[in-house]
């Protein structure tokens, strides 16, 4: 017996209609003055993969009609978002038009992941080959990336470290947290 699939994956080194459009998006959003790049996220999982590439910062999802419903996650720099977003949503759709998949293109949604500001390092994105590892951007002071840090040594305590300027203690090695008991059901009166 022999089984159909209605889905047929690309060939290595053959992007689909689904990775063109997503890197025909990533190019053309930071193209546009006032997108200083794309953000793939704290994970590295905001991307569209296929056909032996990887297009950071852009999503790109099938919709009931078969078409492409694509999300670009930017970072902008310190101008106005509102029109910055339609004049990004614009450009996608020429390049679409341009590239012969107009017809393709359902959607386009823009989610600003961040704002730089005037001398903020840009963040990365890159159309890179499948299997590369994500690029990434380095830590900013405050972003909350977790640093490498040695357990607290027993005895230590939370509070000789609150004022040594050490970084707190991993998750998982701190006391045990609080669980609260439901309240005990009320009786009912007799009737």
């Amino acid at each position: 017996m022999q089984e159909s699939s209605a889905w047929v994956p690309a060939i290595a080194g053959t992007p689909s209609e689904r990775v063109r459009l997503a890197r025909l998006a990533l190019e053309s959003a930071i193209a546009e003055d006032g997108v200083a790049g794309a953000d793939s996220g704290p994970l590295g999982l905001r991307l569209t993969q296929g056909g032996g590439e990887i297009v950071q910062g852009v999503t790109a999802a099938v919709t009931a009609g078969g078409r492409y419903e694509l999300t670009l996650h930017l970072v902008g720099r310190l101008v106005p978002l509102r029109p910055l977003s339609d004049g990004v949503r614009a450009a996608v759709e020429q390049a679409a038009a341009s590239a012969g998949l107009a017809e393709r293109l359902e959607a386009v949604h823009i989610r600003w992941e961040g704002v730089n500001a005037p001398g903020d390092p840009p963040p990365t994105q890159a159309a890179t080959p499948a299997g590369a590892p994500p690029a990434s951007t380095p830590p900013q002071p405050g972003s909350g990336t977790p640093r490498a840090s040695t357990p607290p040594r027993p005895g230590s305590g939370s509070a000789a470290a609150a004022g040594s300027g050490a970084p707190p203690p991993p998750p998982g090695t701190g006391p045990a947290p609080r669980t609260r008991r439901p309240p005990e059901p009320t009786p009912r009166p007799a009737e």
